[in-house]
């Protein structure tokens, strides 16, 4: 606790209870991320990055937590942190996406169908598509997915987006889809 001030707590989905702490230093030192990960939740530590934080902007952070399920599929939960809540603070979770992914699949020279999937099933967000923006309290967090089909100068350009409403987490997902973005 001396050497972490900054501390938070947070539960995912799936009931298993974390605690990450902050050691920040001023450069050219090297700040510090700690995480305690019980047995009973991530039980899985094969999953690559159990815990990570995704993006920061002004003193909010997005951090993913994942873990694999005895069918060996990745669930993966976001929070919110904020650092003006310190010394201590609890993680607030985002709600999961929903939206429908696009399909590849098919090149028809048209804008490819949504994938349909069973109401509720959680969509897979790839962290490194992941942008993130805060001011004040409000906060926008977007996945953009670029496809060019093969043997053409366009691009399909793929937005999933949470907005939320002065820190109000019960915003649901939206996407859109941009078709046809000349590529120069």
């Amino acid at each position: 606790e001396s050497k972490a001030p900054i501390r938070a707590t947070g539960t995912t989905s799936w009931g298993a209870r974390f605690r990450i702490a902050f050691s920040l230093a001023e450069p050219p030192h090297v700040s510090r991320l700690y995480m305690q990960l019980p047995v009973p939740g991530f039980l899985d530590r094969m999953v690559a990055t159990p815990l990570s934080i995704v993006a920061t902007h002004r003193h909010l952070a997005l951090i993913r937590v994942a873990t694999r399920t005895s069918t060996m599929l990745t669930v993966q939960n976001f929070f919110i942190f904020n650092a003006n809540e310190h010394p201590s603070s609890s993680l607030k979770a985002l709600p999961t996406c929903t939206e429908p992914a696009f399909d590849y699949t098919r090149d028809s020279g048209r804008v490819p169908p949504r994938r349909r999937l069973p109401d509720a099933t959680p969509r897979l967000l790839n962290v490194f598509n992941l942008g993130f923006w805060c001011r004040g309290e409000e906060f926008v967090v977007a996945e953009l997915t670029l496809f060019k089909p093969i043997n053409r100068n366009k691009v399909f350009a793929d937005i999933c987006l949470l907005r939320s409403d002065r820190d109000q987490l019960g915003a649901p997902w939206e996407s859109v889809r941009a078709c046809g973005i000349p590529i120069h």
